[in-house]
């Protein structure tokens, strides 16, 4: 990957051996190496937002924008589905508001609550994000191979069904 996966001396973790032995051939469990996929894709995805001489968003800001384009429109909305507090949502949402990215309007089903947009400047922006990240998946196919690509694209498709129960 990139910085972001800097390589380990071991992949054993001290805390169960059987894990240790399963982990031993790549030192990252699965949620490491997706967690590193994406940070490779944002930073990716922010370097081509950056040349473009837009200004930059950081990562929290930027799944914003995800969540935007998923039809999530309201920070509570997207508070529950990130599993962070509305406080952080709002917090990021008001820095892309002042950068002129996002707008907020009343929600007529919700007094309380605020419905959130991009601005004509953050359209903007979302429409050469979506292309970008065409290039990254078609730059993504070129290193890892065009048959890797679209596996992965398709596992990372299907439905996964419900997350685990406690146990």
């Amino acid at each position: 990957m990139s910085k972001q996966s800097a390589s380990k001396a071991s992949g054993a973790t001290g805390i169960d051996k059987e894990y240790d032995q399963w982990l031993e051939g790549s030192g990252y469990n699965m949620m490491e190496l997706l967690l590193n996929a994406y940070y490779w894709f944002d930073e990716s995805l922010q370097n081509l937002i950056d040349e473009k001489g837009w200004p930059p968003v950081t990562r929290s800001q930027s799944v914003i924008f995800v969540h935007l384009s998923q039809g999530r429109n309201r920070t509570v909305d997207i508070a529950k589905h990130m599993g962070v507090s509305k406080q952080a949502v709002n917090r990021s949402v008001n820095e892309l508001v002042t950068l002129g990215l996002l707008k907020l309007s009343a929600d007529p089903t919700d007094k309380r609550a605020k419905i959130v947009t991009p601005s004509a400047k953050g359209k903007q922006i979302a429409e050469y994000a979506l292309k970008a990240l065409i290039r990254i998946e078609k730059e993504i196919n070129t290193r890892v191979g065009a048959n890797a690509g679209n596996e992965l694209r398709n596992l990372l498709s299907r439905d996964w069904g419900e997350p685990l129960d406690k146990y």
